[in-house]
């Protein structure tokens, strides 16, 4: 909680009260015939009982001590009652006490003492015993209405910090998920572009040796030198993600799949009891094997959330060829009512993160969300450029 030596938000309520408490008991002295002849000393203690008001929300404790005192002190002053803006001030600074003291214990001890010093000093007047039994009660309901403030307080404060807890896990969560992420998409290009400059290498060390001059041999052995030396070096760099990543259930050295790898995915995910079609398109034009993969990995995926969240339903994948970009649709209708099957896609990544981390490498855009008959749908759109792959 605030230290109360600090002027808080909450520390306006006490101080307009107290002015008002303060204006209220100065009418009272000089309008109820109870002080005639001592109206300036009432005013006075009531001022005194509004500025213990204001106290109150700067520093509560030493408001409810004064509140003790002055009691008495008006007594000794030769008032003979305490007077309704009085009354209303000591358990406006009791109430608040019990909020905001610092020490709840301390408080509750000084309220004690105050309940048992206007008992002694009523009934030392020969006022009747319902006064001080009066007097008791109001003070206890005031502390408790305190008490409750003070426990409310603490909970809205546990609560609001919960949920920054959850909120710093959960991003922590999310940043784990996209560096898993795009390390397995690291993973997975790299073995893609080590292929590709393998079978380069493999070429240029053909066309060496069947062309006789000996400058464009020994052109071509710089080529399928530094060839190998960039595979080697892809090798290295990925290799520090591959020591800290889990293998994947499938043999790391096969090779990664392409769009031309959907029929038998399609067909997997079929015998797992997801009734689906496959259709193309526009005319299919060479890709990327990076591009063929990330949108490979996406229909993957989807289907991978049809058959753990939708087991059942239906499923269309549409890849759509146009002349500047490729997208990949995946749309399923609303899930039947029979069990998840035991099959599942292997090689599924983390979900819409793995997916946005796939399309945003390439350029692309992706779309996810329901459908209104129930469905789901998934749509991944992404650039083709000039000249690939």
């Amino acid at each position: 909680m605030r230290g109360h030596g600090s002027r808080s938000a909450g520390s306006w309520a006490p101080l307009l009260l107290g002015l008002l408490l303060a204006a209220v008991g100065s009418y009272e002295a000089y309008a109820d015939s109870l002080w005639q002849g001592r109206r300036a000393t009432a005013a006075g203690v009531a001022v005194a009982y509004g500025l213990a008001v204001v106290l109150a929300g700067i520093r509560p404790l030493t408001s409810l001590v004064l509140v003790a005192a002055l009691y008495p002190s008006s007594k000794l002053l030769g008032l003979t009652d305490l007077g309704g803006a009085g009354l209303v001030a000591m358990l406006v600074v009791v109430g608040w006490a019990a909020a905001k003291a610092a020490s709840v214990t301390r408080a509750a001890w000084v309220t004690a003492a105050l309940v048992a010093v206007f008992g002694m000093t009523t009934l030392s007047e020969g006022a009747p015993a319902w006064d001080p039994v009066f007097f008791a009660l109001a003070a206890g309901a005031a502390w408790g209405a305190g008490s409750l403030v003070r426990r409310e307080g603490t909970r809205s404060a546990e609560l609001a910090e919960l949920a920054a807890q959850l909120a710093e896990e959960r991003e922590l969560r999310t940043q784990r998920a996209v560096a898993a992420e795009r390390t397995r998409i690291a993973r997975e290009l790299h073995d893609a572009v080590a292929h590709s400059v393998s079978v380069m290498v493999l070429q240029v060390g053909v066309a060496r040796r069947l062309y006789g001059r000996p400058e464009a041999e020994q052109l071509l052995a710089d080529v399928e030198r530094l060839g190998r030396e960039s595979v080697a070096e892809l090798h290295r760099t990925v290799g520090i993600l591959r020591d800290n990543d889990e293998p994947d259930e499938a043999d790391e050295h096969a090779p990664q799949p392409s769009l031309r790898s959907l029929d038998a995915l399609v067909a997997q995910v079929h015998g797992a009891g997801c009734p689906l079609t496959l259709q193309v398109e526009g005319d299919p034009v060479p890709l990327a094997p990076g591009l063929q993969l990330s949108a490979y990995r996406i229909v993957q995926e989807a289907l991978t959330n049809i058959l753990r969240h939708a087991p059942g339903a239906r499923a269309d994948v549409r890849l759509r060829y146009q002349r500047d970009t490729l997208t990949v649709e995946v749309v399923n209708a609303a899930g039947g009512p029979v069990a998840a099957p035991a099959t599942r896609v292997p090689g599924g990544g983390n979900g819409h993160v793995g997916m946005r981390e796939r399309v945003t490498l390439y350029g692309g855009v992706l779309h996810v969300g329901p459908e209104p008959n129930g469905g789901y749908r998934v749509t991944a759109t992404f650039p083709i450029r000039k000249g690939q792959p």
